[in-house]
């Protein structure tokens, strides 16, 4: 009985320090994003919503932002089922030490700091750097369309280790003799994939798109050392936008535009999670 009054008051605090931390401050936000600013706190609608959508920066921003997630969270995901695929290979084909070492070269990237990829980037695509040099060319990667690419390379590296691991992991779950089965009766290759190994690794899949999108969020990072506040238009992201109404007080279209974008994510989270239920029942 004490175990169980521990508990709970357990259960109590770590919900009081939920709310405080995250969901009193998103009810918050939305109470801001219908006033005319923090200090005077006068509703004003909708009208930081409807100047938002009036807003080129803002259209700029969420068009780069939604462009760079459609490309970028495929492509990723795509290479990253092809790299688990490989190990998996390795790991049923050959000897596991040449797999796990080959596995933590892969997670390499997961463990060098954003300073360091920030130096290797500008070493690389300087205007005086090692691609340039090679091509005999002076080329404004950091100021032109090229910049978009750049910062999709990085997102790609950087994510696609972790991304790796949770697709073998779902791939080491599938019993083997569901496969063998399947090849007894005369099944290929591609009908492996799709009926059995691509409903197994579906829970890995969906985790990994979320992880994914979250991702992108993240590389605002790398990509404010590479650009600054406003970097070429191709890579002017939602981040870019939320952090220069930041710096110039806007705190009532900052709001506002983190509103909509938290909808915009719900959305295909939401359908997502919903197709997958549907799949397990």
């Amino acid at each position: 009985m004490n175990n169980i009054m521990k508990n709970l008051k357990l259960f109590k605090i770590i919900l009081i320090g939920y709310l405080c931390i995250y969901i009193y401050p998103f009810f918050v936000s939305i109470y801001y994003s219908f006033t005319n600013s923090l200090s005077s706190g006068r509703f004003a609608g909708i009208k930081n919503y409807i100047d938002l959508f009036r807003s080129e920066a803002f259209r700029l921003a969420a068009f780069n932002t939604i462009k760079y997630a459609l490309i970028a969270i495929p492509v990723l995901m795509g290479i990253s089922l092809l790299l688990a695929l490989a190990f998996n290979f390795f790991l049923t084909a050959f000897e596991s030490k040449i797999a796990d070492r080959l596995l933590g070269i892969n997670l390499f990237s997961m463990a060098i700091p954003v300073a360091s990829i920030y130096l290797l980037i500008c070493t690389l695509f300087g205007d005086y750097g090692v691609i340039n040099g090679i091509l005999k060319k002076n080329i404004l990667w950091f100021n032109s369309d090229y910049s978009f690419w750049i910062v999709l390379l990085i997102y790609i590296w950087n994510n696609c280790s972790y991304c790796t691991v949770i697709f073998l992991v779902g791939l080491n779950r599938i019993d083997k003799s569901i496969i063998e089965a399947a090849k007894i009766d005369g099944a290929g290759s591609v009908s492996i994939f799709f009926n059995i190994m691509g409903i197994e690794i579906l829970p890995n899949l969906i985790f990994n798109i979320v992880l994914s999108i979250a991702g992108i969020f993240k590389m605002y990072r790398v990509s404010h050392m590479l650009f600054g506040n406003y970097p070429h238009e191709s890579v002017y992201m939602i981040q870019n936008f939320l952090n220069n109404n930041f710096n110039n007080g806007n705190f009532s279209r900052l709001t506002a535009a983190s509103v909509i974008f938290l909808l915009v994510l719900f959305i295909p989270i939401y359908l997502m999670l919903s197709f997958y239920k549907r799949r397990v029942k």
